[in-house]
């Protein structure tokens, strides 16, 4: 009789005592061993439990593997008659991860998930199939579809992933070909194909769609039916670890087309699937943890009934999914023997802490960051951004890079996007896919030792030359003094003999003149304001022309009192805008009651700037946005209304939404005060206290909320109106300003936009290692004081306030025993240093160094001592983060050892 394609799983964990990848064996048993431990497994009365094993994570996984794969002794039966194959996608600078199974088992299982799939409709009869996976460079993708449709009783051609869509459309022409299958990238390129082609032309039979990787979004599915009609889309679910392992059907799940998830239908038989806490993909806690309930999601934990010899047990797939009961209609379709035992696997996609899906492969994020945090690569930051194609809909990958001073070095930068190719597996096939864009714009700069934070917030002009890009309502960045020069040098002006600061709305300007007028010592200060834009496309019908801004000219005796009204409003153009005016300048004229301001453009645009794309997608982007942050702010209580896109209010900054904010309660109550308060000792208010106070006296209580941020805190019950800036935490980028609550250039929108996608997710991290440092510095002798929501006396009003799964922030502030210990612990720190908080990599400042230096000793009155020290935390390694920090703490210890007169220099 030949061998049973699955085993019990008291079998599975017996062979696994034995196995090199849950102990310290050295080779995988041989035949009479695993035939002995079965025996023995057999004889113990008892359900084996898998809770008691300790999950098996990706990298220990893989760890194994190699060695075994590269160790050549006779003993060692796993290199014996194995099935290879790479995953992980790419190949070249990121090493693929290369795994390697019992072959003959292998093919068992991929007969057993024929049967599956014949099973359940998805393949019958008749069917000729083209697969257009991957296939070669070690990649089986392609034989792996080949095997299992020819099993559950189709014919299937094999294109591969190199045939052009063009070709791949012939030849479902030439073989009456009625099954399309591949990965989703490639489903949509060919079905974009098939739309560019004459109706008389399209002689296409397809009626099934398989698709595999990443899911197919509702616009790719609206697009696959406008062009092949009513055609059945299925889909499939399998890993080299695991083997094939679901199937996805419309006829047997319920599918909601704007959902973001996919429904698989997983036979236990073959494979038994836990949902674990999201902490668990991390792999930092020996705890053993419970699953959650059905319906909840969380990490897939997999363990394979199929593979005997190498068994698969626990395994942190890297998926995010939750478990369900077949929906109705599938239990009248499906044999009633097998009703039992087969279930429903929603799957949410990758967990995007550690991996993204493109053109069909699995990028590991670590990979990837080690390959941008080589020194020679000179990469500050950078972004992974998945996206779709305007016109087929493709997925499009990019890859944005904040660069340091290398950013000039076109060579450089052309070696940078050489290795990301090879590190991301880009070639010709779907290079139309990728771009890599350079980025200037950023909110923050590199301050790296206490003295240049000093230098910084004293305005030392030689400390200033240096700085191309800082935190925007502190500093006249890069653009803005481009665009500065252009505007003085169409206007005959001087360099030095009158300032200048630019708006983009005249409305802010006539403000800003007004108050220096106010705020002059002379009686007729010479202050003018000028407004810029298109003469042609400047009317007021015309709403989204940005090609305008106005400005303030200003005697030099007014610049100080001029940057004060410009830091705390923050309504100045933004760095994105600048640009955008600086590349049309030629097409503006300028307009002033003073007539030697009065200018004209010296180019007349061809047609209307309003017509750009970015610029029609701007309303769009903004509701977008808007409703993305009333689903985040909407309270978890049930008694209060949601909160809708159109309670949101979108500002340049979040300076701007609370001084408009203000502005507004001022006007609402003109004979009453608006008090402000910051909270850089990260205290948390009585709010149910202040809440009562409020509707006792009729007080309107507004709150920034930055710090615990939408996804830790639910505010809505206390306050009426919520701030925020989503500059921060939403963003995370550090490359655009925002606040919640005057014009908002479309492009910061669209940064904003997808810079916030996965917010929750960096949250959650954030959180997490935030608490580590925490822990880290309350223990340390030298440290006198951390201040973090999650410690001191308020933290119970915090509590109050915290969501169900809320965290306590990923900021935090330290403050030493000794000043001197802070200054050489923040010049030893090897992280990034500067202004911003939120940022996905940790930043730390001496705050009130930076913001308020002319007030250390009002400071410290109130309990803020002048050396105390901000800490953002990022998404790093917790082990990284805690390293660097240990290792300037462990310069604190030696330098506190040493004499007072040593340290002195004495």
């Amino acid at each position: 009789m030949s061998p049973s394609p699955t085993h019990s799983l008291s079998d599975v964990l017996a062979v696994a005592r034995m196995h090199p990848f849950y102990c310290s064996a050295k080779y995988p048993p041989d035949d009479e061993a695993i035939q002995d431990a079965r025996e023995k497994a057999a004889l113990k009365s008892g359900q084996s439990d898998l809770r008691s094993w300790p999950l098996l994570q990706k990298r220990n996984l893989y760890t194994v593997i190699e060695r075994l794969i590269n160790d050549t002794n006779p003993d060692n039966k796993f290199r014996k008659n194995v099935y290879t194959s790479v995953t992980g996608g790419g190949g070249g600078v990121s090493k693929p991860l290369f795994f390697a199974t019992d072959a003959l088992e292998n093919r068992r299982q991929r007969a057993l998930f024929g049967e599956f799939l014949k099973k359940l409709g998805i393949i019958e009869p008749g069917d000729w199939v083209l697969s257009t996976h991957h296939g070669g460079g070690l990649y089986r993708s392609l034989d792996l579809t080949l095997e299992i449709l020819e099993n559950a009783g189709a014919s299937v051609l094999a294109a591969g992933h190199h045939c052009t869509p063009s070709t791949n459309v012939q030849v479902l022409q030439d073989f009456n070909v009625n099954v399309l299958t591949g990965d989703s990238s490639q489903i949509v390129s060919i079905v974009h194909q098939i739309s560019t082609m004459p109706d008389d032309e399209k002689n296409i039979n397809v009626n099934k769609i398989i698709y595999t990787s990443e899911g197919l979004s509702a616009m790719q599915r609206t697009q696959i039916y406008k062009v092949l009609g009513p055609v059945a889309i299925y889909s499939l679910l399998g890993s080299a670890e695991a083997g094939p392992y679901g199937a996805s059907s419309p006829f047997l799940i319920d599918l909601d087309p704007a959902a973001n998830y996919n429904d698989f239908i997983i036979d236990t038989r073959m494979t038994i699937i836990e949902i674990l806490p999201l902490f668990c993909a991390q792999g930092q806690s020996d705890r053993v943890p419970e699953p959650v309930p059905e319906g909840e999601t969380g990490v897939i934990a997999q363990t394979v009934l199929t593979r005997l010899r190498h068994p698969v047990i626990r395994y942190i797939t890297g998926d995010i999914g939750s478990l369900h009961h077949l929906p109705r209609k599938a239990v009248g379709r499906i044999a009633k023997q097998d009703v039992q035992y087969y279930h429903v696997l929603r799957l949410h996609g990758r967990d995007q802490r550690f991996s993204f899906m493109w053109d069909g492969c699995d990028f590991q994020l670590e990979k990837l960051t080690n390959l941008l945090l080589d020194p020679q690569m000179g990469v500050l930051l950078w972004q992974v951004i998945l996206d779709k194609m305007a016109l087929s809909k493709e997925v499009s990958l990019e890859i944005r890079l904040l660069c340091g001073q290398s950013a000039r070095d076109t060579k450089h930068l052309e070696e940078i996007v050489g290795r990301l190719k090879v590190c991301l597996d880009v070639s010709s096939s779907n290079e139309h896919k990728f771009k890599t864009t350079f980025v200037e714009d950023a909110v923050s700069s590199s301050l790296p030792t206490w003295e240049s934070v000093v230098s910084l917030s004293e305005r030392d002009e030689e400390s200033l030359e240096g700085i191309d890009y800082s935190y925007p309502r502190f500093f006249i960045n890069k653009p803005l003094r481009a665009l500065i020069h252009r505007v003085k040098e169409r206007l005959d002006i001087e360099e030095n003999v009158e300032i200048c600061f630019i708006y983009p709305s005249a409305e802010i300007a006539t403000v800003c003149a007004t108050k220096m007028r106010s705020a002059s010592v002379e009686p007729n200060p010479e202050i003018h304001t000028i407004r810029f834009s298109t003469a042609n496309f400047g009317t007021q019908e015309n709403k989204n022309n940005y090609l305008s801004f106005s400005l303030v000219l200003l005697p030099p005796d007014l610049k100080r009192k001029a940057m004060m009204f410009w830091t705390n409003l923050g309504a100045g153009i933004t760095n994105r805008h600048a640009e955008y005016c600086v590349e049309h300048f030629n097409q503006l004229g300028s307009f002033s009651l003073t007539a030697k301001f009065n200018t004209s453009a010296t180019v007349t645009p061809l047609q209307d700037p309003s017509s750009e794309t970015w610029l029609q997608n701007g309303p769009k982007d903004m509701q977008d946005l808007k409703a993305y942050i009333a689903q985040l702010s909407t309270s978890e209580r049930t008694d209060l209304k949601a909160v809708k896109a159109e309670d949101v209010f979108i500002f340049p900054t979040g300076m701007n939404a609370i001084s408009t904010a203000s502005e507004a309660i001022a006007r609402l109550n003109p004979d009453s005060k608006v008090v402000a308060y910051g909270n850089i000792k990260f205290t948390s208010p009585n709010l149910q206290r202040i809440r009562q106070l409020a509707d006792e006296y009729e007080l309107i209580v507004a709150c920034d909320e930055t710090v615990g941020n939408f996804i830790n805190v639910d505010l809505l019950s206390f306050v009426d109106v919520i701030m925020t800036s989503l500059t921060k935490m939403f963003s995370g980028a550090a490359n655009v300003t925002g606040g919640r609550l005057v014009c908002c250039f479309p492009k910061d929108i669209q940064a904003l936009k997808r810079n916030s996608v996965n917010m929750a997710e960096r949250v959650q991290k954030a959180n997490e290692n935030a608490l580590m440092l925490v822990d880290l510095f309350g223990k340390h002798p030298s440290v006198a004081q951390v201040n973090h929501p999650s410690r001191g006396p308020t933290s119970q009003n915090y509590e109050k306030c915290r969501r169900q799964n809320g965290g306590y922030s990923n900021v935090c502030s330290v403050v030493f025993q000794n000043p001197e210990s802070a200054q050489l612990f923040y010049n030893e720190l090897d992280v990034c240093k500067g202004s911003s908080f939120g940022t996905n990599f940790t930043l730390v400042i001496p705050f009130v160094q930076l913001a308020v230096c002319q007030a250390q000793e009002k400071c410290e009155e109130y309990g803020l001592p002048r050396h105390v020290l901000r800490i953002s935390v990022g998404l790093e390694d917790t082990s990284e983060i805690c390293s660097k920090m240990s290792e300037a703490l462990a310069e604190i210890e030696r330098f506190e050892r040493m004499p007072r007169s040593v340290q002195f220099g004495l």
